[in-house]
């Protein structure tokens, strides 16, 4: 026990999504069977208050049509048959009842994302048969816990039997004296504030069942310092985590440079694959700086942003070329590009003066 206590101040942070995966992939889910009961009181209560009393009628039809030709069952050649048939008859009646609970059981499972298919349970292991490992299970901690969970619960279900049994003690009674008619509604209705019971009594413990269940998934699966670390270790050599960081690192810097390009004085285009964004610093001096550049569909994107910004786009194949292959986002260009680039910031000037209304070429 001790042992279990320093393990469990070892493993104080919270399970990764790796691990919560390792966990699912083994079988190792956070489900609530009450839930599963509470769905499957429910989906009947509702088929039954939606096909229930056609159902009941179709299949007491069914077995009364059965049992009115009894010379079926003396001959024994016929007897086998002539039940199969009838079995068969009834359960294709009720099958459209028990569709209802069916249904509910699946939602439930969906609900609470337990469906986890884990070969390796289906393995054969000696520890599950082995009386110590077992006795240890059983007698242990977490037995005891389990233990007293279900002896509370049984004595909530007791509990909650015994009031249901004490008012049908105190209603059947008065069936005594009713008509078939009146008599089959009653017991209806009766029937249906007994389901509404259990599914009370089951939603309550499963209101209870579910947060301990997932508390206790959390728990078995957290994880000390030594473990994210080791995790992570390993994570670097996965392909796939690389490349989906890859992914994210690229997705992070083309938003990071599309808000530099309002900032652009102005924008190479090849006219349509290749786009760079250029800025020049007039109080620094020095050269201009490649702020954002790309192809294809980023290329498209600068284009865009630069509209929208105001920001004047010229064509010029060739230096756009030569600038997205040699100059860094961030780096200025280079001394081949001083002409072209000088060329390209004195039509973005004439192009914003224009745009105010005054043409400068005009003095």
């Amino acid at each position: 026990m001790a042992d279990e206590q320093s393990d469990d101040q070892e493993r104080s942070h919270e399970a990764t999504p790796q691990k919560i995966q390792k966990a699912r992939e083994k079988g190792d889910v956070p489900v609530s069977t009450e839930a599963h009961t509470a769905a499957a009181y429910l989906g009947l209560l509702i088929g039954l208050s939606v096909v229930g009393a056609g159902t009941v009628e179709l299949a007491g039809a069914r077995l009364k049509s059965f049992m009115s030709r009894p010379e079926s069952f003396l001959d024994s050649s016929l007897s086998g048959a002539a039940i199969f048939r009838a079995a068969t008859d009834i359960g294709a009646a009720i099958l459209p009842l028990l569709l209802f609970p069916m249904a509910a059981v699946l939602a439930s499972l969906f609900a609470q994302n337990a469906f986890a298919f884990a070969p390796s349970k289906l393995e054969p292991k000696f520890s599950r048969i082995s009386i110590p490992s077992n006795a240890k299970q059983k007698f242990g901690p977490k037995g005891i816990a389990e233990f007293t969970r279900s002896l509370l619960k049984l004595t909530f279900v007791i509990a909650v039997a015994g009031f249901a049994a004490l008012g049908a003690f105190t209603t059947l009674p008065g069936f005594v004296h009713l008509d078939a008619g009146p008599l089959s509604g009653a017991l209806y209705k009766q029937e249906l504030s007994l389901l509404a019971l259990f599914f009370v009594a089951s939603a309550t413990i499963a209101a209870i069942d579910l947060p301990w269940r997932r508390f206790e998934h959390a728990k078995r699966n957290r994880m000390s310092f030594e473990d994210i670390k080791k995790e992570n270790k390993d994570s670097e050599g996965d392909p796939y985590i690389k490349s989906a960081r890859r992914d994210r690192a690229r997705a992070a810097a083309q938003r990071n440079q599309m808000l530099e390009v309002p900032k652009a004085d102005v924008i190479l285009v090849n006219p349509t694959h290749y786009a760079v964004a250029l800025k020049w610093d007039r109080q620094k001096g020095g050269a201009p700086t490649c702020v954002a550049k790309g192809v294809d569909e980023v290329a498209r994107r600068i284009r865009e942003v630069a509209a929208e910004a105001g920001v004047p786009i010229r064509r010029d194949p060739p230096t756009t070329r030569s600038i997205y292959e040699l100059v860094e986002v961030g780096d200025e260009i280079r001394r081949e590009h001083y002409a072209a680039v000088a060329a390209a910031i004195h039509f973005a000037e004439r192009m914003r003066t224009r745009a105010r209304g005054y043409d400068w070429s005009q003095r």
